[in-house]
């Protein structure tokens, strides 16, 4: 498949506002992003090297944002950051791609339609205060969800009328969990005094609150709209396989 092309209006619009950006090929855009933002009394001015992307699906897929230029690293190896989800980033080696928001907020925040300013606007400047905030005052400066899939289901317990989306969504993430099958007997039988699956050994109610209301909701949801979760673990499990299978092939 093609990599997307850019349209000239999309284009035109996104790097009159970001200038500093340029179109490194179809489909992906380089440059420092400047900040100059404020949240609470904060006021942050900073600049990051990043890359925006997008793959042949947008834009029904979603935009990848890496910060290239070291300083995810930088501030990691400041603070002695040990897992680079603290910094919302699933790797800062080779380099990794930014996770700018839970998964049921993506469109959300970026619906389909909008053009590339809406994502810059809404998700890559808020993030990448958030990382010149984190630098400064070794936190974020908003409220953190917890990380792996519990972070999910946190986004989950908040949304107040759920698509049939969010719920395959949160799904999906519950399924790639290493510890999957845990979360698969709590949606079957909820209970706030079993283990939580973080495997701290305190009651889910108890160690992660907000994530066992998320769980709960889910739940809930699930059976109110019919949905075959054993099914649709069936066929998130197959394409984890072949998606395994076509990493071993490229190897070889």
């Amino acid at each position: 498949m093609q990599p997307h092309r850019f349209t000239e209006e999309e284009l035109k619009l996104t790097l009159s506002k970001y200038p500093n950006l340029k179109q490194e090929s179809d489909g992906e855009l380089i440059g420092y992003i400047d900040i100059n933002h404020q949240f609470g009394d904060s006021v942050i001015v900073d600049k990051f090297l990043v890359s925006v992307k997008v793959d042949e699906k947008y834009p029904e897929s979603f935009p990848q944002l890496t910060e290239i230029g070291g300083r995810t690293k930088q501030i990691a190896d400041k603070h002695k950051v040990t897992s680079y989800l603290d910094l919302h980033c699933y790797s800062v080696n080779d380099p990794g791609i930014a996770c700018v928001c839970a998964p049921q907020e993506k469109r959300r925040k970026f619906p389909i339609g909008d053009d590339l300013c809406v994502y810059m606007d809404n998700l890559v400047v808020p993030y990448l205060y958030g990382l010149s905030y984190f630098e400064k005052f070794k936190k974020w400066p908003w409220g953190e969800r917890s990380h792996g899939v519990l972070g999910p289901l946190e986004a989950y317990a908040e949304i107040e009328d759920p698509s049939e989306s969010d719920i395959t969504e949160t799904l999906i993430y519950v399924r790639r969990d290493a510890n999957w099958i845990e979360y698969h007997k709590q949606l079957k039988s909820v209970n706030p005094n079993k283990n939580c699956p973080c495997k701290s050994s305190k009651p889910f109610a108890v160690c992660h609150n907000d994530a066992f209301e998320g769980l709960k909701k889910l739940e809930k949801d699930i059976k109110a709209k019919n949905i075959n979760v054993k099914m649709l673990f069936d066929i998130i499990s197959n394409k984890l396989k072949n998606n395994a299978l076509g990493a071993a092939n490229l190897q070889k």
